[in-house]
């Protein structure tokens, strides 16, 4: 029988990821909770901005990203945050839950790669998590360490993700150049 992760260690794990994805004096920090594939019960995407005018003290705002991820994830959902800088005047919308789309997004910090297994309906195997795993360290060492760079992988719940650190403004040449490199990639 798994022993059940307390909250107090889960909060601390959810701690450890803020030196990473720094949290901005204005800037909001945004939830998005996602059903996982194959799990009954498909329940709708949630999206959860914290603002600095509703949460003007930074510490705040991180306090309630951590309680509202720690109650969606024991309700099932998978959590993530949103990794590039959003723009300060978004403000969201509690009630119909409105995305962070790339027109609220101020600056690239992150390029985002995901890497997930063949699509199906269920979830990853631990063979094919160990693939996926295999294919990032691939990644990595090829396109990535080799000319500088330290990328941020982590478990997505059925897959990997990449996080690249950049620093482009968010426009249509560093959106082309993005796209350029996810394709080469694929």
């Amino acid at each position: 029988m798994l022993c059940p992760v307390k909250i107090e260690d889960q909060k601390t794990e959810i701690r450890k990821t803020w030196p990473i994805f720094h949290v901005h004096a204005q800037r909001p920090i945004s939830l998005r909770a996602i059903w996982p594939k194959g799990v009954s019960g498909s329940k709708k995407i949630r999206n959860v901005t914290f603002t600095a005018k509703k949460y003007p003290n930074i510490a705040d705002r991180q306090k309630a990203f951590e309680d509202m991820a720690l109650k969606l994830n024991a309700m099932g959902y998978n959590i993530y945050i949103v990794l590039n800088l959003i723009d300060p005047s978004f403000e969201g919308d509690e009630e119909n839950e409105i995305a962070v789309g790339d027109a609220h997004i101020a600056s690239r910090r992150y390029l985002f790669i995901d890497l997930d297994r063949a699509q199906t309906d269920q979830p990853a195997t631990d063979d094919e998590m160990d693939e996926v795993f295999r294919v990032a360290g691939a990644i990595e060492r090829e396109y990535f360490f080799s000319k500088g760079h330290e990328p941020i992988t982590v478990n997505s719940g059925n897959g990997a993700h990449i996080y690249l650190p950049i620093d482009l403004p968010n426009d249509g040449v560093s959106k082309l150049k993005c796209q350029q490199m996810l394709q080469s990639l694929a």
